[in-house]
């Protein structure tokens, strides 16, 4: 006859391994639920048409979002010239949305042109961004 502390023990571990056969089972049945779940799809909505005139060409390098939601993004092209960048801000207004072009960096300019990377808003609002191009 088994003793008392041979009982607990085989009690104890009858217990343990029944609760992680519930566990594994519980566990396979949550994969299978999250798995089965149909795709979310995505929903796009156009914000800007560029129509390679002041407003640019080409957006690249993505968009900056200010504290107010305003957004800021680059162009490699405008007013129809392949050596002409600019510095847009897209700001939400009732239903839509409105740019407005903040700068324009033409071949020959002291402050360069060919916008390469993203940009960077300060504490204060300053824009920083590079120009991979400088002044001809």
């Amino acid at each position: 006859m088994p003793s008392k502390q041979q009982f607990r023990n085989f009690i104890s571990h009858s217990t343990s391994g029944a609760a992680m056969i519930a566990l594994v089972l519980a566990i396979g049945f949550d994969l299978l639920v999250v798995a089965n779940q149909p795709a979310q799809g995505q929903t796009f909505t156009v914000l800007h048409n560029f129509a390679d005139g002041s407003d640019g060409a080409y957006p690249s390098n993505g968009l900056t979002m200010d504290a107010a939601g305003n957004l800021y993004g680059t162009t490699l092209g405008c007013d129809g010239l392949p050596s002409c960048d600019t510095v847009f801000k897209l700001s939400h207004q009732g239903a839509g949305w409105v740019i407005n072009t903040l700068r324009s960096f033409k071949e020959g300019s002291v402050n360069g042109f060919f916008l390469e990377g993203g940009l960077a808003i300060a504490q204060d609002g300053t824009l920083f961004g590079t120009t991979v191009r400088g002044a001809s």
